[in-house]
This record gives structure tokens, sequence and C-alpha cells, in this order.
């Protein structure tokens, strides 16, 4: 029953701080648009004591004349009544026109000194101070309103949930009652009963302590005596505040507020102590990052909105005396780093990129310290400067100090930069040496064309920088669909996976895999999830180029089991453009080598192909030949061959290996070296007889191709010899395109007759047939590439064309 009641009365909370920041925050900005278009005073004052103002500070384009007050000088009256605490801002702090003259007076030295104010257009520092500390506010209550929602809607039912949401709510509430500006004459409308909400939103935004405390001992899960003692636990966590404040309404003592404040202080400082202690127990990588990240986050946020107390207890004068500018510049200080809490709490309550968000938080923190120190070793030597140095020298000129405060300023950044990489170097040398080693490698693997090397040494070395067990590179395939080990290994990852999808998104930003899926950003497939656990994989490195993922590295596991560092995330992120910039230069060095190797080995074959063709054509007796050979590519398996016999009698042949390159072309000179030593010529004239079978010579071919060549290479080739005398052509045609006999007046005969190509069956009995030729008839012969050759329109030549 109570969890439901907390349920409902934390949707009410939610919806009245929707409807109050809304018109609050639409106030604030009429505020500003007034403040810019009124006429304003520039110079401050400040109460001294319950009836008395001074000034603060001066701006002299305020007073129509001279003479001018100085600091310090009390004011008496303004316009026609008594100078009282918050009759300067009733005057001067809203709406009204330029140039509106009010008379003053005030005592300096004794005397009553009457002048008088014409107010004017607000200067450009003050506009963009106030307008800078509306939006901070703006923004920071937002956020801490979105995060208590956002997390609430998420999970209503558990406590941990609950409490943040409180928490969230009483931060945001005390971003508009912490601190107040003392411009609500600006506003163009009033909100009804406006100082009553401010002062429950006041006594709710008090209560951020109990709901930290509370938070803490739920968060990431509950403590054994919340289970135990629940009801005495919650007594514990906010009776004492309460009755405290129900004091404070009866007895009206300072000390209630010191006591009230410490309470708080206590409050928080337990939360952390409870946040701490569940740190150095969990066992969990996950909860521990998610707390590592929330007291990073929450505890910057809380060290800067301890300054308001301590200003308010033990510096109220010296904050007294400050003008507006220093206040409102303090104040956009505090709620900068107080943002970081509800951002911290987003991210650990999401799951997502908590070690990346942590390390931002601590190199801001770094930043921020050394930014500190330098303002203020600046600050210390100006003064020195101005205000030693120059009275020692008798310099009354203030020129000098000017052209001492622009040096400082030129060389801020610069010396800002140099001193933050110094300080990373002292507190973290170790990670700076690894980034340095691993960038080292990276630019010299510019040059390497080992592809081998190149992926073994890069495991290698991020194996020793990270210290994990194993790194598995794997990139985009050629074709650009499917991705693969750098070995050539498939894996189940494909351009349409949802994994790939996501990590494309990162632009080269490591991500945990147990983030990945408690995120609920991606879902692996069981193929996906079963190839992440064989290789171990905790964290992907995506290598992203032009905005396009060329592929990942799948880090291991640490080797001590212990959980990744802010450290080694940035360490890897600084490096992710550049090993993808060389993998794709070791990959596009590979191409060019691979290129040059074919080159070569076209070259090759070029001269080898080029030698089995005939160098020029014999004159036979009975034939008229001519023959051309035309490569549309480099180097192919074409041949062709007139050889010899005898004195008489012509072999012709003409064949086609499968394939491309020096392979094919030396597959084709073995045929051409079996042929003519089987018909008796090699490279010398000779005569081995009269009578040869082509069929046994083919046959022996066949078996030398099968033996010698690959099972996916096979050769179409055709064989005739030719004798005058009988007048007779005796053939085989293994496989080959039918060469053609035309004769006049009839139509082309086709010479079909031989068997199977070369080299698919070793034993292979070839057919012999004869054919007669005549005087004028025309024996045509070709290979493929002539019936399928094509033209602009990819239509094919054909053999009913030929």
């Amino acid at each position: 029953m109570f969890p439901k009641l907390i349920k409902i009365l934390i949707y009410i909370i939610a919806g009245l701080l929707v409807l109050i920041f809304g018109l609050y925050y639409t106030r604030e900005a009429t505020i500003l648009v007034n403040f810019k278009i009124s006429g304003v005073a520039g110079s401050d004052v400040a109460a001294a004591g319950d009836s008395a103002i001074i000034f603060q500070s001066i701006d002299t384009s305020d007073f129509v004349t001279a003479p001018y007050p100085s600091l310090g000088d009390t004011i008496l009256t303004i316009g026609d009544s008594a100078a009282l605490p918050g009759i300067w801002s009733r005057t001067f702090n809203r709406t009204a026109t330029r140039g509106r003259e009010v008379p003053i007076s005030f005592k300096h030295a004794g005397d009553t000194i009457s002048a008088i104010i014409r107010t004017h257009e607000s200067s450009a520092e003050q506009f963009y101070s106030i307008g800078a500390l509306i939006m901070l506010r703006l923004l920071i209550s937002l956020s801490y309103l979105t995060v208590g929602i956002w997390a609430f809607l998420k999970r209503p039912d558990s406590g941990a949930v609950r409490a943040l949401a409180l928490f969230c709510f009483a931060m945001g509430s005390f971003t508009i009652t912490g601190v107040r500006m003392e411009m609500d004459g600006f506003a163009s409308f009033d909100i009804p009963l406006l100082s009553g909400i401010l002062s429950y939103l006041g006594i709710f935004a008090i209560f951020f302590g109990a709901f930290w405390l509370n938070l803490q001992i739920l968060f990431p899960s509950p403590r054994s005596f919340v289970q135990k003692y629940s009801a005495a636990t919650y007594a514990t966590i906010y009776a004492p505040l309460s009755l405290l404040l129900i004091v404070a309404n009866f007895i009206e003592r300072s000390q209630l507020g010191y006591i009230i404040l410490s309470l708080i202080g206590l409050q928080i400082g337990l939360g952390f102590y409870f946040l701490g202690r569940n740190y150095a127990r969990t066992r969990e990588p996950m909860e521990k990052r998610q707390i590592r990240l929330v007291l990073w986050g929450t505890g910057a946020g809380m060290s800067g909105l301890l300054v308001l107390p301590i200003l308010a207890l033990f510096a109220a004068d010296w904050v007294r005396q400050q003008p507006q500018i220093v206040i409102i510049g303090i104040l956009i200080a505090i709620f900068l780093v107080l943002l970081l809490s509800p951002l911290s709490f987003a991210y650990a309550f999401g799951k997502y990129r908590l070690l990346e968000v942590e390390g931002r938080i601590r190199r801001g923190t770094r930043h921020f310290l050394v930014t500190l120190f330098l303002l203020t070793a600046f600050y210390v030597f100006i003064y020195f400067f101005s205000e030693i140095f120059l009275e020692f020298a008798g310099i009354e000129s203030r020129t000098p100090v000017l052209f001492v405060a622009l040096a400082l300023a030129v060389g801020f950044a610069p010396t800002q930069k140099r001193l933050s990489s110094l300080l990373e170097r002292w507190i973290f040398p170790e990670r700076v040496r690894l980034r340095e080693m691993l960038n080292d490698y990276l630019r010299q693997s510019l040059s390497t064309t080992d592809k081998d090397a190149f992926w073994k040494e890069l495991e290698n070395r991020f194996r020793i920088a990270l210290k994990v067990d194993a790194v598995t590179p794997v990139l985009r395939s050629v074709d650009g669909g499917n991705f693969v080990h750098w070995n050539g290994d498939l894996t189940p990852f494909t351009v349409e996976s949802r994994f790939i999808t996501e990590i494309s998104k990162l632009v080269g930003r490591p991500i945990l895999r147990d983030e990945l899926e408690a995120g609920r950003l991606t879902e692996f497939s069981p193929a996906e999830r079963e190839w992440m656990d064989r290789n171990q994989v905790a964290l992907v490195l995506p290598m992203v180029l032009r905005s396009e993922l060329i592929g990942f590295l799948g880090i291991g596991l640490k080797s001590e089991k212990k959980d990744f560092e802010p450290a080694d995330m940035e360490i890897l992120k600084s490096l992710a453009y550049q090993t993808a910039v060389a993998a794709v230069n070791i990959t596009l060095l590979e191409e060019s080598a691979e290129k040059k190797r074919l080159e070569a080995e076209m070259s090759i074959a070029r001269r080898v192909q080029e030698g089995m063709l005939p160098q020029t054509i014999p004159v036979r007796p009975g034939l008229l030949i001519a023959a051309r050979s035309r490569f549309c590519t480099e180097v192919a398996g074409d041949y062709y061959d007139v050889i010899e016999h005898d004195a008489a009698r012509t072999v012709l042949a003409i064949g086609d290996v499968s394939g491309k390159g020096a392979g094919a072309a030396l597959l084709m000179s073995n045929v051409q070296a079996s042929l003519r030593t089987a018909v008796g010529v090699a490279t010398d004239y000779g005569d081995t007889g009269s009578n040869i079978s082509l069929a046994e010579i083919v046959a022996k071919i066949n078996r030398l191709i099968h033996r010698n060549s690959q099972p996916e290479q096979f050769i179409t080739f055709f064989v005739a010899l030719f004798d005058p005398q009988t007048k007779t052509l005796k053939y085989v045609n293994a496989g080959h395109n039918p060469p053609l006999v035309a004769r006049r007046g009839q139509e082309c005969e086709e010479l079909l007759s031989g068997g199977i190509l070369l080299g698919a069956v070793p034993e292979m009995v070839y057919e012999e047939a004869v054919v007669n030729l005549y005087s004028g008839d025309i024996l045509f012969m070709y290979t493929d590439g002539l019936s399928e050759s094509t033209n602009a329109g990819d239509e094919m030549f054909g053999e009913e064309r030929i």
C-alpha cells in the first residue's frame, strides 16, 4: 500500500513541477526581454545594517553631472523616499523607459550631496551574464526534472528509482529557490501565490539530502538493514529534518539554520559513504561503472553546491561587497558543475557509455582545476606587477599593466594546454607511454605491405597496451556485403546486422559489449553471440573512415579479470581513426602489390603466349592459310598452331583453356609441347613417318592435362591433319567450337566428331573422323572469343553470324 501511495505522490509532484517550472521560466524570459529594452542603472548597492544602503559599485555614466559618489558612500534618499534596503531595487530594477531621471542624495566625507541618476540601456556584459544565469538555471532544472521523470516512468516499481526521482525533483526545486535575483520588477506578469509556492518548494528542496541518502541505501541494490528494519531506517532518514523544520516555524534562532545545514551535510556524507562502500564490495563490472560514474558526477556537482552555504555562513560580508557581475559569475560556475549530477545519473541508469562519460568528467575536472590555478596565478602576478613593482619603480601610468595583462591573455590557452599535458604525464605516465607506443606503430605501419605481419603485430601491441586476452580485427569484405576476419575467415556479421548498424553510429567511439546489451541498443543473433563468446569479445572499437564503417576490433577481457578503465577508452578513442587509416592503407598497399604481381605474371604469360603462336605461317602444299589472334584482355588461354608434319602433310590445331592469366597460358604451352612431340615435330623440322593417329594423340594429351591441372581447369581442343595428295582432312574435336567447312553453293558443314573436352576424365577414348576438302573449300577454325564477343548493347556476335 505504502509504495503505491509513494508512486501516486511522485506523479502529483512531477505534474506540479512541470506546471510551476513552465510558468516560472516563462516569467524569467519576460524579465530578460524587459531588462534589455528598459532603462537601468549600472551602479550597484549593498545593505549596511537594517536601515541603510551604501554604494557597492559605481557607474559614472548613471549620473547626469558630477560630483560622483565613492564606494561605501551612504545613500540617504532615492526620489522622495528614504533610502531603505529594497528601495533601490524597486526604483531601478523594474520595467521603465530609458532616460528616466531620479534624484538621489548621499553622504560623502560627512557632506550631503545631491545628484541625478538617468537610466540608460543595460550593458552587454550585464545582459549576457544575467541571460547565461537564467539559461543555466533553466537547463539544470529541466535536466533534473527530465531525469527524474524518465527514470520513474521506466521503472516505477523500483525503490531506488523512486528515491532518484524525488532527489532530482528536490534538486530542480533548489535551483529555483536557492538563488533569487532581485529583478521581479521586470516581469511581464505575476504568478498567483508565487511567494507561497516558492516557500513550499524551498522546504521540499531542503530534503534533497534525505532523498540522496535514501537513494544510496537502495542503489544499485537495497542494503540488508533496509530489508530487516525498513520503518526504522526511513524514520531515521526523514524524521530529524522534519522535526527541525517544524521547530523552525515557531522558534527563529540562527542556531537552527546551522543544525539543519549540518544535518543535510551529514546525510550527503553518509550517502557517499554507502556509495563508496558498495563500490568496494560489488564484483559486477557494470555496477562498478555505474557507481563510479555517480561518484564522479554527483561528487563534483555536490562539491560545487557546498560553496553556497559556505559563502552564506562564513563569507557573507565579502559576498555583499562584491559587484553583481562577480556574484553572477560565481553562480554560473556553480551551476555548470552542478549540471554533472543529473547527467551522471541519466547515463548510470541508462547503462550506456559509462566509462566514456566518466572519462569526460575526469578530464573536465582536471581542466577546471588547471584553469582555476592559471587564473589565480595570473591575477596574483598582475596584482604584484601593478601594486608593488610599478609603485616601487615610481611609474604612475597603468599602460604597462594593460600590456602585461594582454600578454598573459594571449599566452593563456597555450600555457593551459601545456600544463594539462604535463599534468597527465605526471599523474598517468603509463597511459601516455602506451598511447605513444601504439601511435608510433600505427605511423610506421603506413609503409608496410605485409598484411599478416601488420595485423599480428597490431593484435600483439593492443594486447600489451590494454592487458587483454585477445584482439580480433574484423574487416568489411571486398564485396562490401559481409565482414570477415583479417585472414579471410567468415564471420556472421553483415551490413544488415543491428549490431553493425549501431556501431556505425559511434564514429570511432569504443563501446563495451555488456553496455550495448544492457542498454538494449542492439540484439545479437545467435550466430553473432556465439562468435562473440568464442572470441571472448568484451569491448568493440569501430573503425570508421569518411563516415563509413570499414571494420571493428573485438577486444577481449582483461588478463587479470579486471574491468576496463576510462583511460582505456580514451586510448582507444584516440587511436580509432589511425587504426582505420592503417587498415585501409594496408589493404590498398596489398592491392597495389597484388596488382604489380599480376602485371608481372601477365607479362610472363604474354611472353609465353607469344612464344606459342607461330611467328610466321608456313607455305604448305594445297593450303592457303591465314591466322589472327587478338586478345580482349591482357592474356588469355587461346592457342592455334600450324605444324609441318612432312613435306606434304600439315597439322592444324586450335584450343582454348578455361581461365585467364599465366596459369592458362602455361597449361596451353603443355598442350602445344605435347602435340608437337606426338606428331614428331618439336622446334626443329622432323619426319616420324606417314601414319599418325590423332585419336591416340588427343587421348595422351587428355591424360597429361588431367594429371597436371586443377579440377576446375579444362581445355577445348581441335586438331586436324590435311593430306594434299588424297585431299582429306582427318580431325578430332575435343569439346571445341565446331570448325566450319564452307563449300560453293552448299551449307556450312560443322566438324563435330571427337569427344569431350580435355582434362575432365583421365581415360577417354576419342573418335577420329575424315572429311574431304576440294579446291575452293574454306576451313574456318575459331574460339568462343569470337562467337561470344559483344557490342555496346551487350548483344553477342553468335555462331549464326559466323
